[in-house]
């Protein structure tokens, strides 16, 4: 026989499980919710120290690189709406190659050695080809160019200036498609 008592749930007996477990959830030494929270209480004040100090050496690292970035680009950066220009005055040079020419003075003998760029607007084409194909009768003028010089009238800047306007007058006298805007010097002395 079944005793109707042992059917019947005891709310008494419920609620003292509940309240035990409750109290084992809520003692440090015991597990749940509150053990956890009551072990962390301790390590709060570490765990925040270490989270403040890591957002400060963020913080730092991130404006001291803003400022090293900023002191190598001194206005190299373009902002939103700023165009990038180019320069005026950009050529394209064409090497014309070394040249290595007695000069015309009488009384002793003077060798002048030069690598130059001829420096024209890259933009025209006609005069690129010009000078690919009429090289050899370049190079013819400016060994004659360099041959009329003595020594006495290179020396300094104003000598090399002297020389590179006529180059540049006599080159731009047999183009047929544009000029020589510049003659870039790469290599120059006289022995």
């Amino acid at each position: 026989m079944v005793r109707e008592d042992d059917d019947k749930i005891d709310l008494e007996e419920i609620a003292e499980g509940e309240d035990q477990d409750v109290a084992a959830a809520e003692s440090p030494k015991g597990g749940g919710i509150g053990g956890i929270m009551a072990r962390m209480r301790g390590q709060l004040p570490r765990i925040l120290g270490f989270t403040l100090g890591a957002i400060v050496v963020i913080i730092v690292s991130v404006l001291i690189s803003g400022l090293v970035f900023k002191a190598g680009n001194q206005g190299d950066v373009l902002t939103m709406g700023e165009e990038l220009k180019e320069k005026p005055d950009a050529f394209k040079p064409f090497d014309i190659g070394e040249f290595r020419i007695n000069l015309s003075d009488k009384t002793e003998t003077h060798i002048i050695s030069v690598k130059m760029f001829l420096a024209y607007d890259g933009e025209n084409i006609l005069l690129g080809t010009e000078l690919n194909n009429r090289r050899r009768q370049l190079r013819h003028t400016i060994n004659m160019t360099l041959a009329d010089f003595q020594k006495s009238e290179l020396e300094g800047n104003e000598g090399k200036e002297r020389l590179k306007y006529s180059l540049m007058d006599n080159i731009n006298n047999i183009l047929q498609y544009g000029e020589i805007e510049d003659i870039y010097y790469d290599e120059l002395y006289v022995q």
